[in-house]
């Protein structure tokens, strides 16, 4: 009769044991899709930010473009002073050669950020998936760019939205469910 009451035990044992197993894969499966979810998306915020970074750089290229360009408008108004100087006896000629030396490193410059712009058009259209003539920049204003207030979020909020944080947090989750259901086979183990 002992022997049947411990059989019984253990007969009633393992159907709980088996259905906590159940409900615990249920829950690792439902955050399972939660993790996957949460790595498209962080897969998604990756994308964004690189071409945002693409953006930012075309943007800062196009802008040194715009100083040389000055800078080339301001040097030939120079060197053409200084050859009238030098025509006039009022300096020599070696002044005028330093202003073409310039204009010379300015080429030289301009050169550099045109081709640095056209590898970095053609790293964002393949990044982005388009041809590298299929799109282009349209000039900045400052009326375009919002305020940097707008934008202010405390730490303390903006860390539970961010996805690794709330991987992170699901790991967690799945770490105590997959304890807990090891827990419970020790448990049921115990009674057989």
């Amino acid at each position: 009769m002992l022997k049947k009451g411990v059989i019984a035990g253990a007969m009633a044992m393992q159907p709980l044991y088996a259905g906590g197993q159940i409900v615990n894969g249920n829950r690792l499966a439902k955050e399972g899709l939660e993790v996957s979810r949460l790595q498209q998306q962080m897969s998604d915020d990756e994308v964004l930010l690189k071409t945002e970074q693409y953006y930012w750089q075309l943007v800062s290229l196009r802008e040194k473009l715009t100083t040389i360009a000055e800078a080339e408008t301001l040097l030939a108004r120079v060197r053409q002073d200084v050859s009238m100087a030098v025509e006039a006896g009022l300096t020599v000629k070696n002044d005028l050669l330093r202003v073409e030396l310039e204009q010379n490193r300015l080429k030289s410059s301009r050169l550099k950020v045109d081709n640095g712009l056209s590898l970095l058009k053609m790293s964002m259209a393949q990044h982005i998936g388009v041809p590298s003539d299929a799109f282009d920049l349209a000039p900045l204003t400052s009326d375009a760019l919002p305020q940097p207030a707008e934008y202010f979020v405390s730490h303390s909020d903006a860390l539970p939205q961010l996805a690794t944080y709330r991987l992170l947090d699901k790991s967690v989750d799945v770490g105590s469910l997959y304890r807990g259901s090891h827990h419970t086979l020790e448990i049921a183990d115990g009674f057989g």
